[in-house]
């Protein structure tokens, strides 16, 4: 049993796996992307861990993706109000 010819197949049976092959690169660079901003994001979080102050005043701290840094909130007491 052989194949019929070129002419008589549609375009997806001529080129097998053309789709994945102009898509590969593409996510490959996605992937890229996604670990370094991964680790940028982590060194920012660990070289301003202690960004938020000390432990005595009442902050509490949250960390935002985008941009990637802490996020510090300072709970004021019912005295000030």
């Amino acid at each position: 049993m052989s194949l019929p010819p070129p002419e008589h197949l549609h375009m997806r049976d001529r080129m097998p796996g053309t789709m994945w092959r102009a898509f590969r690169p593409f996510a490959m660079l996605l992937l890229v992307v996604a670990i370094v901003y991964f680790l940028f994001a982590a060194g920012v979080a660990i070289a301003t861990n202690d960004k938020c102050g000390s432990e005595r005043l009442e902050t509490s701290k949250e960390w935002k993706w985008f941009p990637p840094q802490w996020e510090c909130t300072r709970a004021v007491p019912a005295s000030e109000n």
